[in-house]
């Protein structure tokens, strides 16, 4: 897996993508009208297009992410790195 600096992505669709794909494991994540469509594989491994949800825009979406973590075994991790942003969110607004 490439290692991207995701802090730097505001949310909105851009970071979605990165999500979907990265996270959730679609496919072909692309724009389509004004919404992000992309292929992901159902209960029985069948790839089957459906539109992206709004993970970073999106609370009920973005919890979505939390419960991945936990399947993919990276909870404690994804915890850790969140906490670390959260702190230099604090930072650099202390500091302007």
């Amino acid at each position: 897996m490439v290692a991207l600096n995701v802090d730097k992505i505001s949310p909105g669709p851009e970071l979605d993508t990165l999500v979907a794909e990265q996270v959730f494991g679609w496919k072909n994540v692309h724009r389509h009208q004004d919404a992000l469509y992309g292929k992901k594989q159902d209960k029985l491994g069948r790839w089957r297009s459906a539109k992206v949800p709004n993970f970073s825009t999106n609370s009920t979406h973005a919890y979505a992410i939390e419960e991945r973590m936990k399947q993919l075994g990276l909870l404690e991790r994804y915890n850790k790195d969140l906490s670390k942003a959260r702190v230099l969110r604090l930072l650099k607004t202390l500091i302007h």
